[in-house]
């Protein structure tokens, strides 16, 4: 009788950790996977119909030591720099536009996708801009939004 009490207070025991445990699991990775979540910060310089306009703007801030990109909105070119997913640094370089006697917008994108993220973290934004692009494509409101 007593083997069996232990057998049962043991099982019962066994069954509590691992259900705590399996709770703690899953609620940690899912927490992760939903509150994904980057803000990119950066400045539109100017929006082209042209590409070679576009090209003429960006070789322009090049020339400062400004890294800049298009950034096609249908079937305009929005010339941007000053990407960060830090708002601060996207701020500093506002000076140096000012100084040029560049006119700019601030703006910026809410990014949910764990791909763009990475290349944003990773300074890759030729290919983060990339795949936002083509994320808008299929679906406006899935991974980017303004």
């Amino acid at each position: 009788m007593e083997n069996r009490k232990l057998i049962y207070f043991f099982g019962l025991l066994f069954s509590v950790i691992f259900a705590i445990g399996y709770t703690l699991l899953f609620h940690t990775f899912l927490q992760k996977d939903t509150s994904t979540s980057v803000t990119l910060y950066y400045n539109q310089v100017g929006l082209y119909k042209s590409e070679d306009n576009a090209d003429k703007v960006i070789q322009k801030l090049k020339e400062q030591s400004i890294d800049a990109y298009i950034f096609p909105q249908n079937d305009l070119h929005a010339v941007i720099c000053s990407l960060s997913i830090d708002q601060e640094t996207s701020k500093s370089q506002q000076e140096d536009l000012t100084r040029l006697q560049m006119n700019f917008i601030e703006k910026h994108l809410d990014i949910h996708d764990v791909n763009i993220i990475n290349a944003l973290q990773n300074q890759e934004y030729e290919k983060a801009l990339e795949m936002i692009t083509n994320e808008s494509k299929g679906n406006e409101q899935n991974g980017a939004s303004s």
